[in-house]
């Protein structure tokens, strides 16, 4: 184990052989030294420990937890044995760029009143490194907007300052199976107010196969996800299972009718109304309720239900023209 690192890469990994051996060299082979690496295995029964055990790296710490306990519980034991000035998420299956480190320390260092950060990342189809961008919000306004509704980033890609979190007993909750990341990055920035960034630059092959868009692991995210929608809303003073319906549908791109986008419009104002006194997001961002489909009917709605407030005058002629087009195709 290295002694006083400066950065601790900290990854779980539950029988995730196939791709393991390319992950943990991608992070051994960094231009930047001054890390420890962590790696929990949790409880795997493929070849993970046999992989592992290979590896002599004195960066290197394996913890073992001799049985499952999930990624929530599994990375707030390996942050707990993290000693160094810097976090540095990785994942088990992804690929990191060789000055993913460099960039990152580098930048947390020019930006001190940044207390955690993400960047950037090019997906990885299974086998096939690509040059697609996954792109996430840069700015802390943005970034601050874009958690209303979806993660504003991408979980592996992340380096927190280690004292902005020294407070927080668990930093992954273990109540949530999946969606870890949105419940975490949701209560950073709502409750403890830490302020957030994206990096331009992709960092980190990010990958995507079979098991991650599958439709059982796609309704477990919407379902703890959906949770953490529960929590946005009930800080804005809004509560009922019809609300949080209609504000998932939004969400997601479902079909909403004309009373549903007249509730929506009332959820989004209140929203709105609220955060005018709470500053929750120093800049309002948030997309059209969908009234443009109903016309010329649909403005009238647009300004009946006081949703024209939310947007800018240029915003406001872009919903008359969008409206007037969708009634010309009717």
């Amino acid at each position: 184990m290295r002694k006083n690192p400066k950065v601790s890469v900290v990854m779980s990994v539950y029988n995730g052989a196939e791709f393991l051996r390319e992950s943990v060299e991608s992070i051994l082979s960094q231009t930047y030294t001054n890390f420890e690496f962590v790696i929990v295995n949790d409880g795997s029964t493929d070849q993970t420990s046999k992989i592992l055990s290979e590896y002599e790296d004195r960066r290197i710490l394996c913890i073992d937890n001799g049985k499952n306990l999930g990624l929530a519980k599994s990375l707030n034991i390996g942050i707990r044995h993290a000693n160094g000035k810097y976090i540095i998420r990785m994942d088990s299956d992804d690929v990191a760029l060789k000055e993913r480190i460099d960039v990152l320390v580098d930048f947390m260092e020019k930006n001190p009143t940044i207390d955690f950060a993400g960047s950037q990342a090019f997906y990885l189809e299974k086998y096939n490194k690509t040059k697609n961008v996954f792109k996430v919000p840069l700015t802390s306004n943005k970034i601050k907007s874009k958690v209303l509704t979806n993660p504003p980033f991408i979980h592996p890609s992340v380096i927190i300052r280690k004292e902005s979190i020294r407070s927080i007993e668990n930093l992954y909750d273990p109540r949530f199976l999946n969606a870890q990341d949105y419940d975490l990055w949701e209560r950073l920035i709502f409750e403890n107010r830490l302020k957030p960034a994206n990096i331009k630059l992709p960092l980190l092959y990010y990958r995507v196969h079979e098991l991650s868009i599958s439709n059982s692991v796609n309704s477990k995210q919407r379902y703890f996800a959906t949770k953490v929608r529960r929590r946005i809303l009930k800080r804005f003073g809004i509560s009922g299972n019809i609300n949080l319906e209609v504000y998932n549908k939004f969400v997601y791109g479902g079909d909403l009718q004309r009373y549903s986008c007249m509730r929506l419009a009332h959820v989004l104002g209140q929203m709105y109304n609220v955060n005018r006194t709470k500053f929750l997001i120093p800049v309002w961002s948030i997309k059209h309720v969908p009234f443009y489909k109903y016309g010329i009917w649909g403005i009238k709605l647009f300004y009946v239900s006081g949703n024209n407030r939310l947007f800018s005058v240029f915003k406001q002629l872009t919903f008359i023209l969008k409206s007037l087009l969708s009634f010309r195709c009717q």
